[in-house]
């Protein structure tokens, strides 16, 4: 198993089909984008504070197989746009 943290501003930017955390995502600030026809999987991600994740294009797809958490302490959203979907 495997995690991605992502801390501090900037983006983590995934792109492509096959980006598999394999286990965690946490992302407390700064961005995660997921776009051009990329596909993620992940089991267990949360998004808090300043933290956004955007999943944009036909294509995007993010799979969460067990909980996604946003703005679980305080803050943290969540796009789906041109067609990205969870």
């Amino acid at each position: 198993t495997s995690s991605i943290i992502k801390t501090g501003s900037g983006n983590l930017t995934l792109t492509g089909t096959g980006s598999d955390i394999g286990s965690s995502l946490s992302v407390s600030s700064g961005t995660l984008i997921l776009s051009g026809g990329g596909t993620l999987t992940s089991v267990d991600s949360e998004f808090f504070q300043t933290g956004t994740a955007t999943v944009d294009g036909t294509g995007s797809r993010w799979t969460v197989t067990d909980e996604l958490r946003v703005g679980s302490a305080s803050g943290g959203t969540l796009n789906l746009q041109n067609g990205g979907a969870i």
